[in-house]
């Protein structure tokens, strides 16, 4: 008499195939895709090729978030960002993005205007949530951008 089923060791089950719906493709994680996101942003930001308040070029670039990183609605947003050296955007303690936070929005009122701040503060408070499907939107228009 065979064994039953419930008693055999995992070894000698035998698995089921599972089996995937044809011409269905497995969306990506949520995660893997706001990576890729950002990849891409911080890429199109930085392409300025010099740091926008001292102009060094041939310093280490970053892509500064003017209205913060954890802020969705304005995360991937193009005019949310600002290409700065190292020592611009994190470093120095006379004048940087995070070090000196009222020194650079008084710089960058003055380099860009306060409409750019003033859009991107309405931007930020639509509190959208985001689909797996915005995300991939979002990413395709950033590929879009002519960079990527």
């Amino acid at each position: 008499m065979p064994m039953p089923e419930h008693l055999k060791k995992p070894k000698d089950r035998i698995k089921a195939k599972r089996c995937k719906p044809k011409g269905k493709k497995k969306l990506p994680s949520k995660t893997t895709v706001r990576n890729r996101m950002d990849a891409k942003w911080s890429k199109i930001v930085r392409s300025v090729g010099f740091c926008e308040y001292c102009k060094a070029s041939n310093a280490q670039l970053h892509a500064h978030h003017i209205i913060g990183i954890r802020n969705l609605d304005t995360r991937w947003n193009l005019k949310n960002g600002i290409c700065l050296c190292a020592n611009h955007h994190t470093v120095s303690s006379t004048f940087s993005a995070h070090e000196t936070p009222e020194k650079f929005r008084e710089w960058l009122i003055e380099y860009s205007g306060k409409e750019r701040l003033d859009l991107l503060k309405i931007e930020s408070r639509k509190g959208t949530k985001f689909t797996i499907h915005d995300y991939l939107e979002i990413d395709s228009d950033l590929k879009g951008a002519g960079l990527i």
